[in-house]
């Protein structure tokens, strides 16, 4: 396909340009890593059966660290000429002179590099025909208004990116990998009784065929912005949570940022102390695994270069593992696990494979949240108060919606309260779980 060999091309033409900066930077200075990275691809958005936006993207970084006697030098460029590049090394390098002393900095040992080359097939190039995807969301934005008189179009995006990412370092590794991500967005207002409640359905993906069709999308955004209509407050009370599987990855998202070895090196996670504790149920663990073929969070190596490896989170319900780069992992005197740009893919289990309608019959009473709304977490403190949207339950069943209501406890508290968790599984997530039912929870309403 054109498309397909031109990218291959332009990998093979960056790989070359990268091997020419490695032999100009050697001049110059011992220790080094550079990047390059480059995303091609387009953005369509329509609203009301209108194309309101078609942009394409063709852009390219270069980037450079450099160690001088434990001191760190950066750099970086988006123009990748010759002279440009000759002028980002030297700014890297003078940059040095004028940071902080630190015997922490420095490149990861050479063992840990990725030099043997993994395929995570995560490369799925399409000669994509733009109108049939301004066809696609149009036709889902019709099917959803077509549900009901009630609703109305916020607008539709869909999104086709490659990438192409290139590392190399003063060490010997030059490795790179290509990848796709595809994504379809639908927006939907229902109205009704001068209220307005907003709702959305999406659909991620490395390959393009996995996406959703426009029946799907435009179905699920319309059903869900409708659920919501009627909306209501409900009592201050303490009450059980569930978080659907939409949303309950946040709770790990908060796990992931407090195991980050800069916060744990630096004392400013609740966490800091916690390393081989029990923080969760003794049923729950969690694998985080990097090599999952066409995985969202799938990744050869990390942005130093280092090999990813599958490695346990939590396991019966004790923290294995901080997330550590080069840098953390000599602050805390721990083995380097490739960390350095986040997380991979997490997998959280369940407890006793059970569906969803089941986890609502078990809390029987309480509240679903659907949506999330601030960011009240204190880091430090493990304080947690989130405005929430959701449906009140009584008896096992859904009775109505509610919104304007705030969910408040304490991380520790909810990760320990977590009683059990459903079987459908959220896939569209890096971090992937079902829905989550919390024993007790604050609600602070009317």
């Amino acid at each position: 396909m054109k498309i397909f060999s031109k990218i291959i091309k332009e990998r093979s033409i960056l790989e070359s340009k990268i091997l020419n900066y490695i032999i100009l930077t050697k001049k110059e200075i011992k220790n080094f890593e550079m990047t390059i990275k480059k995303i091609i691809g387009f953005n369509i958005n329509i609203r009301n059966g209108t194309t309101q936006t078609s942009e394409f993207y063709n852009n390219e970084s270069f980037s450079i660290n450099v160690y001088k006697n434990y001191q760190k030098g950066f750099a970086k460029t988006n123009n990748l000429s010759l002279n440009n590049i000759k002028k980002t090394i030297y700014y890297a390098i003078n940059s040095s002179n004028y940071t902080t002393y630190d015997i922490c900095l420095g490149l990861p040992k050479y063992e840990l590099l990725a030099f043997n080359k993994i395929d995570l097939d995560l490369f799925h190039i399409s000669n994509i025909d733009k109108n049939k995807y301004i066809f696609i969301l149009k036709e889902s934005e019709k099917i959803a208004v077509n549900t009901d008189k009630r609703i109305v179009s916020n607008g539709g995006d869909f999104n086709s990116f490659a990438t192409i990412h290139i590392f190399a370092n003063s060490l010997g590794i030059l490795q790179s990998y290509i990848s796709t991500y595809y994504s379809l967005y639908l927006s939907i207002i229902a109205q009704e009784n001068n209220k307005m409640e907003c709702s959305y359905s999406y659909s991620i993906s490395r390959s393009i065929p996995n996406l959703y069709s426009a029946k799907i999308l435009g179905k699920d955004s319309a059903k869900k912005s409708l659920k919501k209509l009627g909306s209501r407050k409900i009592k201050t009370q303490k009450s059980p949570i569930i978080f659907s599987s939409e949303i309950s990855c946040s709770l790990f998202k908060h796990l992931a940022e407090l195991i980050n070895g800069y916060y744990v090196y630096q004392k400013l996670t609740f966490l800091s102390n916690s390393l081989n504790k029990l923080i969760f149920p003794e049923w729950l663990n969690i694998i985080e695994d990097p090599h999952v073929l066409q995985g969202l969070g799938s990744k050869p190596f990390d942005n130093e270069g280092v090999s990813t490896k599958k490695i346990v989170i939590v396991q019966n319900g004790i923290l294995k593992n901080w997330l550590l780069n080069n840098y953390t992992s000599n602050k805390l005197h721990i083995e380097n696990n490739g960390h350095s740009g986040g997380i991979y893919n997490w997998y959280i289990n369940n407890k006793n494979n059970i569906d969803y309608n089941t986890l609502i019959k078990k809390m029987n009473n309480g509240l679903i949240v659907t949506e999330l709304m601030s960011n009240g977490v204190n880091n430090i403190t493990g304080d947690y108060s989130r405005g929430v949207c959701g449906f009140w339950v009584e008896n096992g069943k859904i009775i109505f919606p509610v919104s304007e209501v705030t969910i408040s406890s304490n991380l520790k508290k909810i990760w320990l309260s977590i009683s059990d968790i459903s079987n459908d599984i959220e896939k569209r997530n890096i971090i992937q779980c079902g829905s989550i039912l919390i024993s007790e929870m604050m609600i602070s309403g009317i």
